[in-house]
């Protein structure tokens, strides 16, 4: 089988499961729905027929540009109908039609009916009433909610108003501006009546809100026209007041210059600064040098001195003079006295040079160092007078501006109440009537047949939601894969659920041996004898959880099996406590196990029941220490005895739920057999019994689902009992009272 028929196989499973839930939980569901469809008939036929009547109306707003303060509005707005809407269910519309058809007097009695008996769903519309109306007043912070309202000392017309306003229904339809108004009502001709007054109220409401708004915009323009006339006056004259001042003219004027003076004085700066920079450095290396007149000459700006190069030159002309003469003459010869006192006059001049020059930068720096001053002086002083003039001008510009808004807006508001005069007799809303309301000829509600469709429905699917529910909240064993997926506990079969009592599920099983019930405790045995590797239990434990889960017609029925099987067979009825194998078989209970465990009994108690070709130990008189004998060596060595004697030796034990009998036995048998039944045992308890054979080592065998509802059964069942054929071939079908 692939991925897909698993998949198909699960969906088949899984809505299986949910049909077997919806059958068994059938009176759930059955009774919810007939509750709820008897319920809402009943409701149905006790109302009282309503009529609804309706009139279409075409709801447009007119063209107008000019400044509106209308309920309308101008070009698109998707609020438009909304609000029509609010105002034709207002109560200036409702108070209008109440005095237009004068409900108040000529159709009193048909607001303020005398009410005959206790109604039901008008006491329930009366309790919502009030609680929601609590409910917005505690929210809104407003009056004690204790205080209902004094509705006793309102007249009759505004209580009828009242109703009206809450009773109207007003829809629009869809992508169109016509708007459709209805009223219901028992009486057919007071609810066209109504719902026709209402569209010739709204369209009268429109008309006086039309002129009311129109006076009052009017006179808000006028007052706010004068007040903006005065705003412009003393603004005007304030700028003038500040223009006289302040020579904003002559201001102007030099805000204009100043910014290019402020460029020009930065730059001018920016060069003496440089300069100032320069000669800085080089009046620093002259003063250096002043006493070193080599290094002095040398410096780049005395080297290109034309003065110097000429003395240079002359000093060098006479220095080759000078060596020429030596050659001739001594030192104190007159031509060489004469030669080196030129020599020496000319390095005079050149120092003489040097100083001067020297000088020429000092001054020059000087010169420099003031003039970068002067500039920097002469700039932050433009840049004050900039600043200032800045502060006039923000100034004046303000007053400026100041003057044209006013002057705007007055101009605005004149144009405005020229319009508004011009225009004030046009309709903002332009409302006609499409279709009038007629007399409607039957009722609107109560709609039964929607009304019963909808309790099926309802009542459908709140039975179906009841019963899976009620199966959610019940969590006792249902089926097999319950046990074998969240316990893990091997499944040796399943027994159907039958209606008898367990005296007449034995006979069943005694009397047919091809009925469906004997061929799941044959199915039962089959798994009992391959349960165990190497050889079959021949000493087989049977117990349950808690009472009442069927195990000792288990014990019986499954011994029966195993007689049909050609197996000697000795059934023990270890319940001492609530003991049932010898009411079940009609066998005296005067001696059994607890006399042979007491030492009353020399030899074991068997009692051979000759219809059934088996052999009984019943349980005895119930002793004070059921555990303590079972827990005895006595037990042990009876056991080990009797399991020489006999092929299967079953032990039907009490429950395991709140004693320890059945857990001192499954110390001394071959294995443990669980009896649960179906929709019984909790996933609680049996996972509390299961933690107690774990603690005494039992050897589990495996599980007996008893009481399976047709459904309930797992997949371990699909080629289990039921297909009308009983495996006849056991030897001991039809042989009843051959053995001895």
């Amino acid at each position: 089988m692939n991925a897909a028929d698993n998949s198909v196989v699960g969906d088949e499973i899984n809505l299986r499961a949910y049909w077997d839930i919806l059958l068994k939980r059938r009176r759930i569901v059955l009774a919810v729905f007939a509750v709820v469809v008897v319920v809402v008939l009943v409701a149905t036929l006790a109302m009282t027929p309503i009529y609804q009547a309706s009139t279409q109306l075409l709801v447009e707003h007119s063209e107008y540009t000019g400044i509106t303060t209308d309920f309308g509005a101008r070009g698109f707005d998707p609020q438009f109908l909304s609000t029509q809407f609010e105002i034709i269910k207002s109560k200036n519309v409702s108070r209008r039609v109440v005095q237009s058809l004068q409900l108040d007097t000529r159709y009193r009695s048909q607001y303020f009916k005398a009410r005959s008996g206790f109604s039901l769903s008008a006491a329930v519309k009366e309790w919502w009433k009030e609680t929601a109306s609590t409910w917005i007043a505690t929210d809104q912070g407003g009056a004690d909610p204790a205080v209902p309202e004094d509705k006793e000392f309102l007249s009759d017309a505004e209580k009828i108003s009242q109703m009206l306003t809450g009773q109207l229904s007003v829809n629009p339809v869809r992508n169109t501006s016509v708007v459709n108004i209805s009223y219901q009502h028992d009486n057919p001709v007071l609810a066209k009546l109504v719902v026709n007054a209402v569209a010739r109220a709204y369209m009268d409401e429109l008309l006086e809100i039309r002129m009311r708004n129109s006076n009052y915009t009017v006179g808000w323009m006028n007052t706010k026209a004068d007040e903006e006339r005065i705003k412009l006056q003393k603004a005007e004259q304030e700028l003038q007041r500040y223009m006289a001042e302040h020579d904003v003219v002559t201001v102007e004027n030099r805000v204009a210059i100043t910014p290019q003076q402020l460029t020009d004085f930065s730059s001018k700066l920016s060069q003496a600064q440089a300069k100032r920079s320069e000669l800085e450095d080089l009046v620093s290396k002259i003063q250096s040098n002043l006493q070193n007149p080599a290094a002095l000459e040398n410096l780049q700006v005395f080297s290109d001195s034309k003065t110097l190069d000429s003395i240079r030159d002359k000093i060098l002309h006479q220095e080759q003079q000078v060596s020429e003469l030596s050659k001739k003459f001594g030192p104190k010869h007159p031509a060489m006295v004469k030669a080196r006192e030129e020599q020496s006059l000319l390095r005079q001049e050149k120092m003489r040079e040097l100083q001067r020059l020297a000088e020429g930068k000092i001054n020059e720096y000087e010169l420099a160092r003031k003039q970068e001053e002067n500039l920097m002086q002469l700039l932050q002083g433009a840049k004050s007078s900039a600043l200032t003039l800045s502060e006039k001008m923000i100034q004046y510009n303000m007053l400026k501006r100041e003057v044209e808004t006013n002057r705007i807006l007055f101009d605005a508001l004149l144009k405005q109440i020229k319009e508004r005069s011009a225009t004030e007799q046009t309709q903002a809303v332009n409302v006609s009537v499409l279709e009038e309301a007629v007399t409607p000829t039957g009722p609107a509600k109560p709609k039964k047949r929607l009304n019963l469709l909808l309790a099926t429905v309802l009542g459908l699917f709140g039975g179906v939601g009841l019963a899976f529910f009620v199966e959610y909240l019940d969590d006792t064993i249902k089926n097999s894969e319950e046990l074998e997926e969240r316990f893990g506990l091997p499944l040796l079969g399943q027994v159907p659920y039958h209606k008898f009592k367990d005296a007449s599920v034995t006979q069943s099983v005694a009397r047919d041996s091809q009925s469906q019930l004997t061929d799941s405790y044959r199915m039962v045995r089959a798994a009992l004898m391959l349960s165990a590797a190497g050889r079959s239990p021949k000493t087989i434990l049977i117990t349950s959880v808690s009472a009442g889960e069927g195990k000792s017609s288990t014990s019986l029925n499954l011994a029966r099996t195993f007689v049909q099987a050609d197996k000697s067979v000795l059934l023990i009825d270890a319940d001492m406590r609530k003991p049932r194998l010898h009411a079940l078989l009609d066998l005296d209970n005067s001696f059994g196990l607890s006399t042979y465990l007491a030492g009353i009994n020399t030899s074991p108690p068997i009692v051979n029941v000759p219809q059934e070709f088996m052999q009984i130990m019943t349980a005895g008189p119930t002793p004070p220490n059921p555990a303590e004998l079972l827990d005895s060596e006595r037990m042990k060595n009876l056991l080990e005895t009797l399991a020489r004697n006999f092929d299967i030796v079953l032990v039907d034990a009490p429950p395991i739920l709140n004693m320890t009998d059945a857990l001192v036995l499954s110390k001394i048998v071959d294995g443990t057999l669980l009896v649960i039944r179906s929709g019984q045992t909790t996933r609680e308890t049996l996972a509390s019994g299961l933690s107690k054979f774990r603690l005494f080592n039992a050897n589990f065998l495996g599980v007996v689902l008893n009481g399976v509802r047709s459904g309930r059964r797992g997949k371990s069942d699909e080629y289990g009992y039921g297909y009308g054929y009983g495996y006849g071939a056991d030897s001991r079908s039809g042989k009843d009272g051959q053995r001895t």
